[in-house]
């Protein structure tokens, strides 16, 4: 197997043994990957990948992804912080780029995303921002205190307390109501959770384009958001079937299309039993085999674009 798809991993640090790789020039994420964990002594643990080693590596590997300094927030519902050096150095593009080779190459899932990260990378209209996504704990309670005047007065001094933060953020104003403070919290609410990483989202979606994952997530992005997202709402067999369609079938009736029916009768009723957890798979798992290296396609399925 040639060097273009090698990671030598240290234990603990899968992060760094992956950037090291991704920023080779001549790794090549698209080829199969070469796996191969080197022990505390510098003695490799084995030179050929059968699957195990690299399903393990992008195990770890998303762990420490999910704790990386370009998101915040709590355990499994992260969004991206904003981080100057990181972009400068395109860390949100090679996150993006290691999360779409998990997902693949390993059948790993991310499953950390907020619901906000999720809906950003998929296009979607943003949620209305919330007190409680503002991570800075200091600036969260000067911007509780005006949202909790019962007055314009208090709401101005609350405002007047907030100065320099509602100032670079453009939403410092003098406060003629309390509707106008409601205006002015939203505006300042959306900067910090949409506009003031709007970069940041836009090189860390630029990663996830490795594989085409972004162009499906845009297509099917409610049939995935268990693969994504830690929600209750689980990936179902049923949603992979509208996910992953056969783009080509032989003429009806002949011999041959109804072999193929019978295939696509086999598919569906594995995919049930991977849903009812019959096998050691999980439909997450199957959507990264289905999307995987060098093929758009799996089994004669292909995924389904708009008309």
């Amino acid at each position: 197997m040639g060097q273009g798809s090698r990671v030598n991993s240290l234990r603990g640090e899968e992060f760094q043994c992956a950037a090291r790789a991704f920023n080779r020039s001549s790794f090549d994420p698209y080829l199969k990957l070469d796996v191969v964990f080197v022990d505390g002594d510098g003695v490799a643990e084995g030179a050929v990948d059968e699957g195990g080693p690299t399903r393990e590596f992008c195990t770890l590997l998303i762990h420490q992804i999910q704790n990386n300094c370009i998101f915040e927030g709590p355990e499994g519902n992260k969004t991206l912080a904003l981080n100057s050096v990181a972009l400068q150095k395109g860390q949100y593009r090679l996150v993006g780029k290691m999360i779409a080779l998990c997902l693949v190459q390993g059948q790993v899932s991310p499953r950390f995303f907020s619901q906000r990260l999720y809906r950003q990378v998929c296009n979607l209209s943003p949620l209305p921002a919330t007190l409680e996504e503002v991570t800075d704990y200091n600036l969260r309670t000067k911007l509780q205190k005006i949202a909790d005047a019962t007055h314009v007065e208090g709401a101005r001094e609350a405002m007047e307390e907030a100065t320099d933060e509602l100032s670079l953020m453009g939403s410092f104003s003098f406060v003629r109501s309390l509707l106008h403070r409601d205006e002015l919290l939203g505006a300042a609410l959306n900067f910090l959770t949409e506009g003031r990483i709007l970069t940041a989202v836009n090189q860390f979606k630029e990663g996830l384009e490795t594989f085409g994952i972004l162009a499906l997530l845009r297509i099917h992005h409610e049939e995935l958001k268990g693969v994504f997202m830690d929600t209750p709402e689980p990936l179902l067999a049923s949603r992979l079937e509208s996910t992953f369609m056969t783009s080509y079938l032989s003429e009806p009736g002949s011999n041959r299309r109804r072999k193929e029916a019978r295939t696509l009768v086999y598919w569906r009723d594995w995919l049930i039993e991977v849903e009812d957890g019959d096998t050691s798979l999980t439909l997450g798992a199957v959507f990264g085999i289905c999307h995987g290296p060098q093929e758009d396609s799996c089994c004669g399925f292909s995924h389904r674009t708009p008309a």
